[in-house]
């Protein structure tokens, strides 16, 4: 009776701790997961620079009035702080804002232009003006990206 006893405990224990190792068998496999390439990395980065421009886009600069006081001369130099995607077609809305910082108006203007990952642009634009516009600002709205 004994050995009978002492049988079914190590067959017991033998099975316990089998059923345990097949849990680490499991997660031993699922760590095994084939990891990505670098350029699949990049492939995957450059498409979500691509489907959102306005995070990597921004403008600054300066500007003056004309002459007349009817024009302003806004020297414009776009950032794209993305590492793999360039930008073209690029959406820059101007706001024109009273000395209380009231907004007068927007303007959106196209720069046809491209904007390689990395780097700047600077463009002139000559925009008409509107009455009592103490100063102005813009920022990048939209653009499309290079494939």
């Amino acid at each position: 009776m004994k050995n009978k006893l002492f049988i079914l405990l190590v067959t017991t224990t033998i099975l316990t701790s089998c059923n345990s190792d097949s849990g680490t068998a499991g997660n031993y496999a699922a760590s095994l997961e084939v990891p990505k390439t670098p350029e699949q990395l990049r492939a995957e980065l450059k498409q979500q620079e691509q489907a959102t421009p306005t995070e990597y886009l921004s403008a600054d600069g300066t500007y003056r009035e004309n002459f007349w006081g009817d024009k302003l001369k806004i020297k414009c130099t776009i950032h794209n702080k993305a590492t793999l995607a360039s930008y073209k077609d690029i959406i820059v809305r101007v706001r024109f804002f009273t000395k209380t910082k009231t907004e007068l108006g927007a303007k959106e203007y196209t720069i046809y232009e491209i904007v390689n990952a990395n780097s700047d642009k600077t463009v002139d634009l000559k925009i008409d003006t509107y009455q009592n516009v103490a100063t102005i600002g813009w920022d990048v709205v939209s653009a499309t990206a290079l494939n």
